[in-house]
């Protein structure tokens, strides 16, 4: 689910590590090289989201685990069952839906399995479109704070800190697996980007476990020479998230997608428009600067992320991933 705050991360937090050193990983690396695993947290596949259980200020709270969004946030309904305190934030939150205002409330303390975090300001979203189905979204401010391997068709990611491994390579469960270069957007902006070849055109990938779907964008599939005409396919459908608004999307064939020294042919993606959110801002100056710098080009969603493996090395600044079995881009609407 891509969301990005604008213009200033409301959330500000101190994380303390849930557990000490548990374990090395000799197989994977030279001896110097020890790849330390801080806590696994379980994850519950509910469709094609993946959802974590964690508290704030010791209530339960459901949260979806969130990559492609890079404020860790509450839903206002939670707020509100929660008795939270809620005070407007400077900037605003985006999704494909459009813009929404934010909230931010004290927590006195938050707990997703290893990560904790005590005497914190949440961003809480106050339009999320549709009820939700989720209190909260666990996004890219703490996922990426360290390495963290996702493990999704097992239930379970894993928080990492690798000690003296800054050229081995981590995929100790497969030596065959695809590194890639990984950046993330910003320096402020951490959820991770990677390039991948769409019929043999260089085209920015967000990794994005909030996404049910993985999408390309509408105009840049327009580019390689697919557009809703040339599709020929009846399969449509709307999307929604943050902000009030839907997208129209639509189901098209392409000829090839190249990820790493993976390869697959004659494959469907979802196609719309990952700009429309800002199109539907109401100032002008401010939309068209986050048309022109949103940073990505398509999303690899859920279903990528539960065919696969992978690692995301944030000191290495490599995307590590092997494939698991099972599509690797779903279809179904």
């Amino acid at each position: 689910m891509p969301l990005r705050p604008l213009p200033t991360r409301i959330f500000a937090v101190g994380l303390v590590l849930g557990a000490a050193l548990l374990a090395v990983c000799g197989a994977a690396a030279a001896a110097s090289c020890q790849l330390g695993t801080i806590g696994t947290q379980h994850v519950e596949l509910k469709g094609s989201s993946a959802w974590i259980e964690g508290s704030v200020n010791a209530q339960p709270i459901r949260v979806l685990l969130d990559t492609g969004s890079s404020l860790t946030s509450l839903s206002r309904q939670f707020a509100q069952r929660a008795s939270l305190d809620l005070h407007p934030a400077q900037g605003w939150v985006y999704g494909v839906g459009g813009r929404s205002n934010v909230y931010s409330a004290h927590i006195k303390s938050l707990a997703f399995g290893p990560l904790l975090a005590e005497d914190v300001y949440v961003g809480v979203i106050a339009d999320t479109g549709e009820t939700p189905t989720w209190d909260g979204i666990l996004g890219a401010d703490i996922l990426f704070g360290h390495d963290l391997e996702m493990a999704l068709k097992d239930g379970e990611i894993r928080v990492l800190m690798p000690d003296g491994c800054r050229d081995e390579f981590l995929a100790y469960w497969d030596r065959e697996a695809s590194a890639v270069p990984m950046s993330r957007l910003s320096q402020t902006d951490h959820r991770q980007v990677i390039k991948v070849q769409v019929n043999d055109r260089d085209v920015r990938a967000l990794i994005d476990s909030g996404a049910y779907r993985s999408m390309i964008d509408a105009a840049v599939a327009a580019r390689l020479g697919v557009t809703r005409e040339t599709s020929k396919t009846p399969s449509e459908s709307r999307i929604s998230g943050v902000g009030p608004g839907k997208v129209d999307t639509w189901v098209a064939p392409f000829r090839k997608v190249v990820i790493g020294r993976e390869s697959i042919s004659d494959t469907q993606l979802l196609v719309g428009d990952l700009r429309s959110g800002h199109r539907q801002d109401a100032d002008v100056e401010t939309r068209i600067r986050r048309q022109n710098d949103m940073g990505y080009d398509m999303v690899l969603g859920a279903d990528f992320l539960k065919a696969h493996r992978v690692l995301f090395s944030v000191k290495q600044e490599l995307f590590y991933f092997s494939y698991v079995g099972g599509r690797i881009f779903a279809i179904d609407h």
